[in-house]
């Protein structure tokens, strides 16, 4: 059984009229492709908190997740998402924090080159990268080089890319948004 998993949209300085936007379809999506694989999953967005930063560090003390994911969808939140990584970093230290997002994704060198506190940073689509990178540290936690395609992360210093992943070719298989 995979440790506890969290998916957040971090924090975001949005106008108040917007925070009752919808939540990220992407990490909705996501989770209920793991929640069909067997994976427990909390999806948490930030946004929707009267106390972003307070509130955030009480369910990260709370959930003691092992496995954090953090969404980065435009440059407009590249900041915040960044931020948010350094954050779940000092809270959870032990945890596993996992990017994603069409941003990070862009940009997924220089974001590990600028964010230490990242250990693994999902390019694409992240349904069946992220099933197997959790399934892959399941067993081998972060003490060799991660096979996972669709990846990069920083190993010894030093940064890393697996192969591409191919993209889900019929999308019907997938189950609908959590």
């Amino acid at each position: 059984m995979p440790g506890r998993v969290l998916l957040l949209d971090p924090p975001h300085r949005i106008f108040g009229a917007l925070r009752m936007w919808t939540p990220s379809p992407g990490l909705m999506s996501l989770a209920a492709y793991l929640e069909d694989k067997g994976i427990a999953v909390d999806i948490l967005d930030v946004t929707t908190l009267d106390r972003p930063w307070t509130d955030l560090k009480a369910c990260l003390d709370k959930g003691q997740y092992d496995i954090v994911g953090v969404t980065c969808s435009a440059a407009t939140f590249h900041f915040d998402a960044l931020n948010t990584v350094r954050f779940v970093r000092k809270v959870l230290p032990r945890s596993t924090i996992v990017g994603g997002g069409g941003h990070f994704s862009l940009n997924a060198e220089a974001i590990l080159n600028a964010l230490p506190e990242l250990d693994y940073l999902v390019i694409g689509e992240g349904e069946e990268t992220f099933l197997e990178l959790i399934r892959w540290l399941e067993k081998n936690g972060h003490t060799q080089a991660c096979p996972v395609a669709g990846l990069m992360y920083r190993k010894k210093g030093e940064i890393q890319a697996t192969p591409p992943r191919h993209l889900i070719e019929d999308l019907d298989v997938l189950p609908f948004p959590a």
